[in-house]
């Protein structure tokens, strides 16, 4: 079963990132509807990656596979200026065809983030490869032919040598690639419709990691011909938000609870991500407090996770012990001072943070949620905030105070609503002394995955 995850919205600014050198992106899913090849029909390729990863240097190639054309490019999608949505997808399809009712986003009610009118359907069926390569390792300037030689990131090559539809069968001797699973059955004796990973993002490099879609025989297809088919394109908004934070800044000697709770999409995965806390105070702006990474990571079928702490120097202080929760993620690294007075914290793409996670910040990385603390005194030794603070995109910025303190908090008004403006956010109160108790803090409601029943009807209003 694919993972659920949130699909909305057009990606449409790409984000600074490293180029990508590895295998984090992918092409999870692909479909060419083998009709009549008179008939233009829909097609589309899925990638799929960490979320905001940069696909500068990449191109997706189709290769044609059959005799006396070994190594051909069929087709090519330049997607250098492209990145993945907040949601780790990107999807090339086409948008119009000659049946005004069978392109990609007719069929399937998506809206595809790289169209491609040139490519057709027929490019993607029986003696093929479509692969995701390093567009500066494609010979020919990038025209080709292709000979193995090459820097394929990820692939799949379809061996089915049907003649159905006039195309040649599948040639004796195919230009093969390392690391390129190869696929020989068939449906009813024509190429499959289309492939995806089982589990997305899966990749061993073999045709195990692969189901297959239905080919469908005629004219038209609907999106009921293949119930399997899934196209989703990148989504500009988060699937995910800081939607409750809690510092309690109490005497500074003292490892009091604290705790960070996400919300959004129930069971959608916190791969690629990284909690940060970005230190604003004067000759350490931008700098990395603590970092938390959220590798393997995922919201509970409530639409909630909550990273706090467990033991704390006074054993009746840790986040769990004052609010009777289990947190998701204990940290014991990350203290309730550097959440407090002058920082900022964020969820971000961890292969956003420069220097391999150190920091510092600059501000153009692509966050995708936070809040920013802009309060200027200096209890508990902290510096007072700097007059030259990173400007963190979209992170809405807090400059009132409790009593001339922070507060102890900010919790969403309404779960997931976030407009990126203070007004989203309700505060939570300061507490001074050494000790704090539940009942100090009324309004605090740290959730974890497990508590309560799944959320059925949810949104993330951006």
């Amino acid at each position: 079963m694919k993972s659920s995850i949130l699909r909305c919205g057009l990606l449409t600014a790409a984000v600074t990132l490293a180029a990508n050198t590895s295998e984090a992106v992918v092409i999870n899913e692909l479909y060419t509807s083998t009709l009549d090849g008179a008939n233009d029909n829909p097609w589309y390729v899925e990638l799929h990656g960490l979320p905001l990863e940069s696909l500068s240097g990449l191109s997706l190639v189709i290769v044609d596979q059959t005799t006396g054309d070994e190594g051909a490019v069929l087709a090519s999608v330049d997607l250098d200026t492209l990145s993945l949505g907040f949601n780790g997808k990107l999807l090339v399809g086409n948008t119009a065809v000659s049946e005004a009712t069978q392109s990609t986003e007719a069929v399937f009610s998506v809206t595809v983030d790289a169209v491609q009118a040139a490519v057709t359907h027929q490019d993607l069926s029986n003696a093929s490869a479509t692969l995701l390569v390093q567009t500066s390792t494609i010979p020919g300037a990038g025209t080709g032919p292709l000979t193995g030689s090459e820097t394929v990131v990820d692939g799949l090559d379809i061996n089915v040598t049907t003649t159905d539809f006039g195309t040649e069968p599948r040639s004796g001797t195919p230009v093969t690639w390392t690391d390129v699973p190869l696929f020989t059955t068939t449906d009813g004796g024509f190429a499959f419709g289309g492939y995806y990973r089982t589990v997305e993002g899966t990749d061993t490099n073999a045709e195990g990691d692969w189901s297959t879609l239905p080919f469908v025989f005629g004219s038209v297809l609907t999106a009921g011909d293949c119930t399997d088919c899934s196209p989703t394109a990148a989504s500009a908004s988060p699937s995910v938000v800081v939607n409750e934070m809690y510092t309690s800044t109490l005497d500074g000697t003292d490892d009091n609870p604290w705790y960070v709770e996400l919300f959004g999409a129930p069971s959608a995965s916190l791969d690629g991500l990284t909690l940060a806390v970005i230190d604003q105070t004067t000759s350490d702006e931008g700098a990395v407090l603590a970092a938390v990474d959220l590798a393997g990571q995922a919201l509970g079928a409530n639409g909630y996770y909550l990273i706090g702490n467990t033991s704390a120097t006074e054993a009746t202080q840790s986040t769990e012990a004052v609010f009777g929760v289990t947190v998701d993620l204990a940290q014991e690294s990350v203290v309730h001072q550097d959440l407090s007075n002058a920082s900022a914290v964020i969820l971000i793409p961890t292969a956003a943070i420069p220097n391999s996670g150190a920091g510092p910040l600059a501000g153009t990385e692509g966050i995708v949620d936070g809040l920013d603390i802009n309060v200027t005194t200096t209890d508990f030794g902290t510096e007072p905030r700097s007059v030259s603070p990173v400007a963190l995109m979209d992170v809405p910025l807090f400059t009132t105070t409790d009593g001339g303190f922070a507060f102890g908090g900010y919790s969403r008004t309404t779960d997931g609503v976030d407009t990126d403006a203070e007004g989203d956010w309700s505060t939570l109160p300061f507490v001074f002394g050494s000790t704090i108790t539940a009942g100090d803090c009324a309004s605090c409601s740290p959730t974890s995955s497990t508590a309560g029943a799944a959320v059925r009807d949810w949104a993330i209003l951006d």
